[in-house]
């Protein structure tokens, strides 16, 4: 079953949750630059900006049991390319016993543009196309055509000082990519990491989610530490039919900013 499938089945389960008004504000959204100006042949950090409303979220690449990714579908000038939204360290969302993983108060999803090495002096527009999915009690889905003029010249870069603390802040926030020993097995219902415990630094409490989708269950993992391993255990997703080769899985510690993330491979069932 994909994504949007579940989603349906979700949305005929729980047709109240979705009663509130489409001109109810929930979040802005807006496509902003890390600089003023950017240069031939170097790489341009932009960004989604959502500014959510009090307690309203958006989602995360993997948005948990309910919701949709937010989602960016650009048009760039020739010879530009775009990579795929940085997403931050998610937050954990328990709606009604639903749990949900994304975003909420005002921050920006990171998005790397690359610009060509013959690309002219002057302004560029790139737009996009935002599409996103707001909840609270009730969600409603948003949609944005942007657009932002871009300025290539041969001069350095200058941080542009409105949007600064908030790419600090989404970087700060970006999970370290680490290659810590680790492997994934199934067992008897229940989806176990266990991670090399001399890589794990010492934190102040774990939590852990699975960037795959419809291979564990979103509720809190069952996390501890012995003399060889951090073990992240889920159960295993009622919708889980083929094992993936790899896992993406991001650690966060709540109480910090500080995030990791590993892709482990997926071993043979154990017996």
């Amino acid at each position: 079953m994909n994504q949007l499938s579940v989603f349906a089945t979700w949305l005929m389960v729980m047709p109240s949750v979705f009663a509130a008004s489409p001109e109810e504000k929930t979040v802005d959204v807006e496509l902003i630059a890390a600089h003023t100006s950017v240069q031939p042949g170097q790489t341009a950090q932009l960004g989604l900006r959502l500014r959510h409303e009090p307690h309203w979220h958006t989602y995360w690449l993997n948005p948990g049991d309910s919701g949709i990714a937010t989602s960016l579908a650009w048009t760039l000038p020739p010879g530009f390319s775009v990579g795929t939204i940085a997403w931050p360290r998610p937050s954990r969302f328990n709606v009604d016993g639903l749990y949900n993983f994304g975003f909420e108060g005002e921050m920006v999803l990171p998005v790397s543009v690359r610009v060509p090495d013959g690309a002219a002096p002057g302004v560029h527009r790139v737009s996009a196309v935002a599409k996103w999915l707001a909840c609270r009690e009730v969600c409603i889905p948003g949609k944005a055509e942007l657009a932002l003029d871009l300025t290539v010249a041969a001069s350095p870069p200058e941080i542009d000082a409105r949007w600064n603390e908030l790419f600090d802040s989404a970087l700060t926030h970006q999970p370290k990519f680490v290659g810590w020993d680790a492997a994934v097995t199934d067992e008897a219902g229940d989806i176990v990491i266990r991670i090399d415990a001399e890589h794990v630094p010492e934190t102040s409490g774990l939590d852990a989610f699975i960037e795959n989708r419809q291979v564990v269950s979103h509720a809190p993992p069952q996390i501890t530490r012995d003399e060889h391993h951090l073990v992240v255990r889920f159960t295993r997703s009622e919708y889980f039919s083929t094992a993936p080769t790899e896992l993406g899985l991001v650690l966060t510690e709540p109480a910090t900013a500080r995030a990791w993330r590993l892709v482990v491979p997926f071993a043979p069932p154990k017996s």
